[in-house]
């Protein structure tokens, strides 16, 4: 028999005492999941699973989850990995987190491990070491991170040294020895680490590529033009033969009811449509092709304007400003290729070289002091 005791005590939050003639019972007081904790064997029911043995080898293996909310009170160890969506992780992690789109938070430190969410956001409070943290189309939030890639929609680091960085929008207070790609970049101190220098690249849209494409479109709709300008000719040179107008004029009349036909005016038409019949196909088949090339000449020139905006906005939010330099740092343009592998789909090493790759573009900042504030729009 246990000794005795409170039934009280073991009643956390999301439970409740219900009393009856049997005796006793701690009850569910809301839906959720069922937590023991194991230092005061108190029961409590939370919305989130809540677990605080960790996550290794020994105690869970590889865990995945379906809740919204998950909470880890223990270390994540290394080469372990936690599936879910929305998750916080209050000790260290040296393991894999992913997350299907939702909130990955870590309050202590990332080590030699990942954090990955798809459109979802990211954020580590403590420091992040040799580490993987993406979250395409989505926002990280960091606030020291040595020697990792890092690749998101936003981008904010308190204090990055020798990091691969790739995003649209990226605003970091430290960088010291990063590779960073994005379309807007704003660094408030710049320095070099261990004589490696800040390499920073401008995404900036191929001019190549949009000029040859406008000028395939621009061919394109010069050759409709010529079609529909020949067709017309052609259509019009038919259409006076003798033959063929005196034909064409009659049966104008008899649709609009200006005339009737005899029996004998009747067989007369129908052997001048016998002697007319391959010169009206003609017709007819230009007719089809001028307006043909009509719709065509439209659709060119809703994709040439259709390309112009998207080049266009492609410029839009395009800058650099670095508030102070004070080491190496060089800045540049860099205009990748459509039919290129992008650059969050490449793989680590062949991301890294990609991004201090020697034939990048114009060279627009090199210099160890002073500030630049540069814009796409203002770029000569």
């Amino acid at each position: 028999m246990p000794e005795d005791f409170d039934i009280t005590s073991l009643a956390g939050p999301g439970t409740r005492i219900d009393s009856s003639s049997e005796g006793e019972y701690i009850v569910a007081a809301i839906d959720g999941f069922l937590n023991l904790d194991t230092e005061t064997s108190q029961l409590s029911v939370t919305e989130k699973i809540i677990n605080k043995e960790g996550v290794s080898l020994r105690t869970t293996g590889d865990v995945s989850f379906k809740c919204d909310e998950y909470e880890e009170h223990g270390e994540v160890q290394e080469g372990r990995e936690v599936k879910g969506k929305h998750m916080t992780f209050m000790n260290n992690v040296f393991g894999h987190i992913l997350s299907d789109g939702g909130r990955i938070a870590i309050k202590s430190n990332l080590t030699t491990g990942s954090a990955k969410s798809p459109g979802g956001s990211i954020a580590i409070e403590g420091n992040a070491s040799r580490a993987v943290i993406e979250a395409k189309g989505g926002e990280i939030d960091l606030n020291y991170v040595d020697s990792s890639i890092i690749i998101g929609a936003k981008v904010r680091i308190k204090h990055a040294v020798s990091c691969d960085i790739y995003a649209d929008d990226i605003h970091i207070e430290l960088a010291e020895g990063c590779a960073i790609a994005g379309r807007h970049v704003q660094v408030d101190m710049s320095r070099a680490k261990r004589d490696i220098e800040n390499l920073i690249n401008i995404l900036v849209p191929n001019p190549s590529e949009f000029e040859q494409q406008l000028a395939e479109l621009n061919q394109a709709k010069s050759e409709a033009i010529t079609l529909i300008k020949d067709k017309s000719q052609e259509a019009q040179e038919l259409a006076n033969q003798p033959a063929l107008k005196t034909y064409l004029s009659v049966q104008q009349k008899l649709k609009a009811g200006e005339i009737t036909l005899a029996a004998e005016q009747k067989a007369d038409l129908q052997r001048l449509q016998a002697k007319v019949a391959i010169p009206l196909q003609q017709l007819q088949i230009a007719r089809q092709q001028m307006l043909a090339n009509r719709s065509r000449l439209e659709e060119l020139d809703r994709q040439i304007q259709q390309l112009q905006q998207q080049h266009e906005s492609l410029t839009v939010g395009v800058a650099c400003k670095l508030a102070a330099v004070d080491g190496e740092t060089l800045v540049r343009t860099f205009a990748p290729r459509a039919k290129e592998t992008a650059l969050d789909e490449l793989p680590a090493n062949q991301f890294r070289a990609k991004l201090r790759e020697a034939a990048a573009g114009e060279k627009l900042f090199a210099n160890d002091c002073g500030s630049f504030d540069w814009q796409f729009a203002n770029a000569t």
